[in-house]
């Protein structure tokens, strides 16, 4: 597996897996507060989610998506001060949010 490297316009190897892309997109999440905006971001998305579901009103997942991915663009832009990982990898960058989220929830990285 080809180790990804970073670069200050951003990847030079494409990465063939999410793992594989999750340390640069951690890299991309140093600031403590802007991973707590994606966490509360990606938790009211998920919690919108669901309730589309439920009451099977999809709207709410519109909601969500909008929830997610603007609490989670304010981090970057305002606090972290960087580009979104979206624009590079949209779907590991998707991927990698929720192992980021996973492993706030577990403790595994500061919230």
């Amino acid at each position: 597996m080809p180790e990804v490297s970073i670069s200050k316009k951003g990847l030079k190897v494409r990465p063939t897996s999410a793992r594989e892309y999750y340390t640069f997109y951690l890299s991309q999440h140093s600031n403590r507060t802007n991973r707590r905006m994606h966490f509360i971001g990606t938790t009211i998305g998920m919690l919108l989610l669901a309730s589309a579901v439920i009451n099977q009103n999809y709207l709410h997942a519109l909601y969500g998506v909008i929830a997610g991915y603007g609490m989670a663009w304010v981090g970057h832009f305002f606090v972290e001060k960087n580009k979104p990982a979206t624009f590079q990898e949209p779907l590991y960058s998707f991927m990698c949010d929720y192992l980021m989220w996973w492993d706030i929830a577990r403790g595994n990285i500061a919230f």
